[in-house]
């Protein structure tokens, strides 16, 4: 296995805000031992997210990961099934498409993924905060537990309302699921702040500097994704086309593009899915004649999707009466009619979001 190098990020670190950038040298962020998170992209909607690590690669050719444990045995994986690898790095936020290429010989403890054809990197602010509404377990004095709400969220950090007016300097263990559907199990804080407020009070809280990898990863992946998307402002403006023609989503993204919106067009299922969990866009676009998966079935899971059951999704193309009818059934927000013209549907779309602009709490 290839030796992990090191690199030094403390420039890009300071930058005030979240970068993305692609096709770059996956080498330069691969460390062996790196905790990452594995998504299979054809497993059920639920299903979480698996813990494993980073163990070695060969350049051009494929990584190396921990097989996930769940309940107790190796998670089952199979040769050509498409998974998302995500890690933290020297404060950097990364995630790659992959495929499966099989266990090694003889061995259960590791398998292997098909290198990176692009890498997504996203620096993360050192201090980005984003707001959120998440329930959470209070874990203090031992097995002494509460309830709480998690009020916003950084990798540093939490604002916390609880209904207990707890000391500054009182030690806790949190345990909540973050949005993105990851739990996160007795992460170790200290009170740093107490505001009285109705029924109870907030609690600035501050992370133990030594944490779990694990946990930080987990928590600095949500914040700088959730970061880059809403406290850029640019949330409002992302949509995402799922259309098996790859000329036709290439038209429906130049004319989101033009009206002042990001967009991003992808042609197949299982990376319309990665860049649902990359992207967190405001909308999707999706065509009915959708070859890999019937349209219907696909926005049944975005809607059955923890965390995205509120994502609209705008069909379009088919037969206009059928077409309809399926689609609202399986809870999509509009049928944009049978026929293509890449202007009028952005147009429409357009229409939407300025009248329904996303913010952070949703």
């Amino acid at each position: 296995m290839a030796k992990s190098r090191a690199v030094s990020m403390e420039t890009q670190r300071t930058q005030s805000t979240a970068q993305v950038e692609a096709d770059i040298e996956p080498e330069k962020y691969l460390q062996v031992g790196t905790p990452a998170v594995l998504s299979l992209e054809d497993s059920p909607s639920d299903a979480p997210r698996h813990r494993t690590a980073v163990r070695g690669w060969h350049t051009g050719a494929y990584v190396v990961l921990d097989t996930p444990m769940e309940n107790g045995l190796p998670l089952a994986v199979r040769s050509g099934q498409s998974c998302v690898v995500r890690f933290v790095v020297d404060g950097i936020a990364c995630g790659f498409d992959a495929s499966v290429i099989d266990r090694p010989v003889g061995s259960r403890s590791y398998f292997s993924v098909s290198w990176p054809v692009k890498m997504e990197v996203m620096r993360m602010r050192k201090h980005a905060r984003v707001e959120v509404t998440v329930p959470c377990r209070i874990h203090r004095n031992g097995d002494t537990e509460a309830k709480g709400e998690l009020r916003d969220l950084s990798a540093g950090g939490c604002r916390l309302f609880s209904t207990a007016i707890l000391p500054v300097s009182t030690r806790l263990e949190l345990s909540f699921t973050l949005p993105d559907g990851v739990p996160v199990d007795r992460v170790k804080a200290e009170v740093r702040g107490v505001t009285r407020v109705a029924c109870g009070a907030l609690l600035g809280c501050r992370f133990d500097a030594e944490q779990d990898s694990a946990v930080r990863n987990a928590v600095g992946f949500f914040v700088t994704g959730a970061e880059r998307t809403y406290a850029t402002g640019q949330a409002a403006s992302h949509v995402l086309v799922i259309d098996p023609d790859a000329a036709r989503g290439t038209a429906l993204q130049e004319a989101l593009k033009q009206r002042g919106y990001q967009a991003t067009a992808v042609s197949g299922v299982v990376d319309g899915f990665a860049r649902l969990r990359m992207l967190m866009p405001v909308l999707v676009m999706l065509n009915y004649t959708e070859t890999d998966l019937p349209s219907t079935k696909i926005c049944r899971i975005v809607k059955q999707t923890r965390g995205l059951e509120m994502l609209p999704v705008f069909v379009y193309g088919g037969e206009a009466g059928k077409a309809e009818q399926e689609a609202r059934a399986a809870g999509a927000m509009q049928y944009l009619g049978p026929d293509f013209n890449a202007g009028a549907l952005a147009d429409e779309v357009a229409m939407y979001i300025s009248a329904n602009p996303a913010t952070p709490a949703e």
